[in-house]
């Protein structure tokens, strides 16, 4: 999966780019110049010695150019002191910055192939930038002979060899063996060089990364109920900060247009209180009869929803609770004052509870609010002999099974959205469900609805372990 995607990352578009500049770089330096002698080199033992000595030679040119002094003697090379011991008459030259270097013979092809006139023409350019390379291998009566020049930047070398006749080994060196004894001194310093930058902007780019990472946990920590939080801009690179900049202003107007609707609501449903409680009164003074009591029950309908929109309203306004609260408790309190309630439906409310006690760190008013929802909401949608079980497992986990008909799949895509209700013969206004969301999200839980294995809902909230503590088991 991962290198199918990676084209579509910076870190795999990265990769790709320093494998393709380093695979050119190794052909160019390393590869062409030797493609057209690649098969002589493999069919032929003198050639892979010839080879040999140009590497040797080359190799010490280049490094006393970088950096004079640094490389091995050319007396202490192995190649060269084997091929001198099998070929007297072998020899050999090399110039670099002026310095001569050899076993004491005056070179052969050095004024023959005009080297001097060469160097003095690039010496006498205005642009020191001018290279200039020259290659060339001759037969001899006294065997193989060859030079090279190479001059750049002002810096100029030459080495030549010749005299060699006998080969060191009987047997030509496999065509891999051949490609890394050419490859590796003409393209290190390009490799070297490519590695390192490669490995300087992996590391620019893995602390911006880091940067990007942690703004997308802060993202997805965000709560669209309580915008107050921005996410940060000090340390992102230019090419970020801008959509960060965009999100943070975003995160403002939807905090806003949040603030608007949570005083609106709260507002009008603070005003229509005082009205519906005189109109109830009122109502209550009007002679019985059948218009009364549906005028009466409309506005206990009426009256509830105001109660329900203030208290979502004043629990999206809290802040985090501080207190302890006694779960156990509140369980106990809550199947008390629902068993009247389901009664008189005719459903059967079961209570299990494992632990005997059971802390968790919160407000227990709002708790019993959320409880008390959920088993309104199992008894509502249970036929007359149903059974609605509320159970406590040992780890504080409270759920909610009922016998109805269980949840659908629209229904489970908007289950906890305020004014949605399950069933349209249902009673309320589809606010409970939302109140019980909105409580276990203060106390950084989590609630979810499903259907239980046996039919029916269940409705499971578990607590964050950092708010539990257990005080003691039942026996």
């Amino acid at each position: 999966m991962f290198l199918r995607t990676m084209h579509r990352s910076l870190f795999g578009q990265t990769v790709i780019i320093a494998l393709v500049v380093a695979g050119l770089g190794i052909y160019y330096f390393g590869v062409y110049p030797f493609i057209a002698t690649l098969q002589d080199v493999q069919s032929s033992p003198l050639a892979t010695t010839v080879g040999g000595v140009e590497s040797a030679l080359a190799g010490f040119a280049i490094n006393e150019r970088q950096k004079p002094g640094s490389g091995q003697p050319l007396s202490a090379n192995e190649v060269l002191k084997g091929v001198a011991a099998k070929n007297p008459q072998f020899r050999y030259f090399v110039r670099v910055r002026g310095q001569n270097y050899g076993d004491s013979r005056p070179p052969l092809f050095y004024e023959q192939a005009q080297i001097p006139k060469i160097e003095a023409f690039q010496a006498s350019l205005s642009n020191p930038d001018y290279c200039g390379n020259l290659f060339r291998k001759v037969t001899r009566d006294d065997g193989a002979a060859g030079y090279q020049y190479g001059g750049c930047g002002g810096e100029a070398y030459y080495f030549e060899f010749s005299g060699l006749s006998t080969s060191l080994s009987n047997q030509a060196d496999s065509l891999l063996v051949v490609l890394q004894k050419m490859t590796w001194p003409y393209s290190r310093v390009f490799l070297i060089g490519t590695a390192v930058a490669f490995l300087l902007f992996m590391l620019v780019l893995a602390a911006n990364f880091a940067q990007i990472r942690r703004v997308t946990r802060l993202a997805e920590s965000l709560d669209l109920e309580r915008l107050d939080r921005k996410l940060p801009e000090r340390g992102l690179p230019v090419e970020v900060l801008s959509l960060v900049r965009a999100l943070n202003h975003m995160i403002s107007r939807a905090d806003e247009v949040q603030a608007r609707r949570r005083f609106f609501l709260s507002a009008a449903a603070h005003e229509m209180r005082t009205p519906l409680t005189v109109l109830r009164t009122r109502l209550e003074m009007l002679d019985d009869g059948a218009l009364k009591d549906k005028l009466v029950a409309d506005v206990q309908r009426l009256t509830e929803l105001v109660n329900q929109l203030l208290t979502l309203m004043s629990i999206g306004s809290r802040g985090e609770p501080t207190g302890r609260v006694d779960l156990i408790g509140c369980v106990h309190r809550v199947a008390i004052s629902r068993e009247p309630v389901a009664t008189a439906r005719g459903v059967t409310l079961e209570f299990d509870v494992q632990p005997a006690r059971f802390d968790i760190g919160g407000d227990g008013n709002l708790v019993e609010v959320a409880l008390a929802n959920l088993v309104d909401n199992a008894v509502s949608v249970c036929s007359p002999g149903g059974v609605v079980t509320l159970r406590v497992g040992s780890d504080g986990t409270i759920t909610v099974s009922d016998t109805g008909t269980g949840l659908d799949d629209e229904t489970r895509a908007s289950l906890f959205e305020p004014f949605v209700r399950r069933s349209s013969e249902r009673g309320g206004y589809g606010l409970g469900l939302a109140i019980v969301k909105a409580v276990v999200d203060l106390h950084g839980g989590s609630v979810r609805g499903e259907n239980g294995p046996t039919g029916g809902a269940l409705f499971t909230i578990a607590w964050p372990a950092d708010k539990r503590s257990e005080r003691a088991l039942s026996a």
